[in-house]
């Protein structure tokens, strides 16, 4: 079981990558970008349920013990350790989008995409 200082240490680093993110797309105007700004919607929604689904992880552990009707009981897996995977991966997926629409801060040229060209409006 995560002990409550690797699951606060994990919840600290989403809120960071979070903040990152709204960071710069406010410093480069993104939020203006429809597009940018509901995919940062969509972020900020996975982000919420996966601090969710860690405090419940927290609070029940990753094993769950389930009894029957005779007595028995079983353990199994917490539900929300494989539902927090699944929104881990979409987050993922969403944070890689976001960076799409981010200029590199150094300033180094990356190769063009035409759709981010357009939804950028270079």
């Amino acid at each position: 079981m995560r002990s409550e200082k690797e699951i606060a240490e994990t919840l600290e680093r989403i809120k960071k990558s979070k903040r990152r993110f709204e960071e710069d797309a406010k410093r480069l105007n993104l939020f203006e970008n429809y597009l940018f700004a509901s995919t940062y919607g969509i972020y900020e929604d996975q982000i919420d349920i996966m601090e969710s689904l860690l405090i419940e992880i927290k609070l029940e552990g990753v094993t769950v013990e389930k009894t029957y009707r005779k007595g028995e009981a079983n353990t199994y897996i917490n539900p929300a350790v494989a539902e927090f995977n699944k929104y881990a991966s979409a987050a993922n997926g969403t944070a890689k989008t976001l960076n799409l629409f981010l200029k590199p801060a150094d300033g180094k040229a990356v190769a063009s995409d035409p759709f981010i060209d357009f939804v950028r409006n270079d």
